[in-house]
């Protein structure tokens, strides 16, 4: 006798062990996918902080990188340091966890960015940081141990990028 299909007892085993396959896979999924949306938005800061430092040296004429919590991310905006700011750039699903450029609410101190606050990277037209050593460090979501960094390493702003131990002080 020929069999013609699959019997249900058959069906409902397959069944099961899909979705208990994927219940084991779906949370590591989710976790990786949210760390390489930080490790973009990281790779994302980094070069715009390169090319705002290009953009210095090349026009001679100091650039800053001005950044800002939003409700949805993290937005950023690169500008000549004597005008104001008008395009923002926005990258979602991203948090701070804190920014240690010079920020316009407390100069020389390291901030939790508030909604309406901003944190500021300036490079002189030499290329050189201006003010102090500073960096953006960045969640997959604010209760996460996960976190990412962009900083300067040095005054002449040397640039790194990569996964630091603890995004707090």
């Amino acid at each position: 006798m020929q069999s013609r299909g699959y019997t249900l007892l058959e069906l409902l085993i397959v069944l099961l062990l899909i979705t208990l396959l994927s219940a084991i896979v779906a949370p590591s999924s989710i976790s990786f996918l949210r760390r390489q949306r930080v490790r973009t938005a990281a790779g994302i800061i980094y070069e715009t902080l390169l090319n705002a430092r290009s953009q210095a040296v090349t026009n001679k004429v100091n650039y800053s990188v001005d950044f800002r919590r939003d409700v949805d991310g993290i937005s950023y905006c690169v500008r000549q340091s004597n005008q104001e700011c008008y395009n923002w750039q926005l990258i979602r699903e991203v948090y701070f966890s804190r920014c240690t450029f010079p920020s316009d609410e407390q100069y020389f101190s390291v901030t939790t960015l508030t909604i309406s606050g901003v944190c500021t990277a300036q490079f002189e037209w030499t290329g050189a940081v201006h003010g102090r050593l500073g960096g953006v460090y960045l969640q997959p979501h604010p209760q996460s141990s996960y976190c990412h960094g962009v900083w300067t390493k040095t005054l002449l702003a040397a640039l790194d990028n990569g996964e630091v131990n603890r995004c707090q002080e």
